[in-house]
C-alpha cells in the first residue's frame, strides 16, 4: 500500500457548514444582585447529627475499655495474690 499525501487534498464545505462550524458569539448577559431583606430572626445552629454519634461511640469503645481492665485486671489479681 503506497503513502497517502495529505497536504495536497482540498475539501469544499457547503455554505450552511461555515455557520456551524463558526457560531457567532453568545451575548454577555450581566446578573443585577439585589439586596436581600431578612425580617425574621436567623434560625438557631443545631449539631450536626453526625457529631452525636461520633461522641457515643467514643464513649462506648471507652467504657468497653475500661470493663476490660476490670475484668482482666481482677483475674489477675486473684491469681497472684
Amino acid at each position: 500500500m503506497s503513502p497517502f499525501d495529505i497536504d495536497n487534498v482540498t475539501i469544499e464545505f457547503p455554505d450552511w457548514s461555515s455557520a456551524l462550524l463558526n457560531p457567532p458569539p453568545a451575548p454577555m448577559i450581566s446578573i443585577t444582585q439585589h439586596p436581600t431583606i431578612n425580617t425574621g430572626v436567623e434560625p438557631q445552629q443545631t449539631e450536626p447529627f453526625l457529631t452525636s454519634i461520633g461522641v457515643a461511640v467514643t464513649l462506648a469503645v471507652i467504657l468497653v475499655v475500661v470493663a476490660g481492665l476490670l475484668v482482666y485486671h481482677k483475674k489477675h489479681k486473684a491469681k497472684s495474690g
